[in-house]
């Protein structure tokens, strides 16, 4: 379910709603009870930026693509924050213990 800003005209009061598509224009104010009206927001946007990853293995490895460094880690055993969302590391981050490797 979607998270939806709403604001209450009467009362300037704002709230995030965690409602389904088909209940989100229906929300009310729990102050005046007046209907609450959605608010556009900014949605949340991830770039990812290729670069030189130095804690997925023993050297550092160069990934120009998410995907890239989702295989880096899996072949590694490793995980990386640029793909904390992944579903193998979703699936395998409860499992490991996370090792910090260092260049030094």
């Amino acid at each position: 379910m979607p998270i939806y800003d709403y604001e209450c005209a009467p009362c300037k009061v704002r709230r995030e709603v965690y409602v389904t598509y088909e209940e989100r224009d229906t929300i009310k104010c729990q102050r005046c009870q007046k209907a609450m009206e959605r608010q556009i927001s900014a949605p949340a946007i991830h770039v990812f930026k290729g670069g030189w990853y130095e804690h997925i293995a023993d050297k550092p490895i160069y990934c120009e693509t998410r995907s890239e460094l989702s295989d880096a880690c899996k072949r590694n055993d490793s995980i990386s924050p640029d793909v904390e969302n992944s579903s193998w590391l979703r699936s395998h981050k409860k499992e490991r213990k996370v090792t910090i490797r260092s260049s030094q």
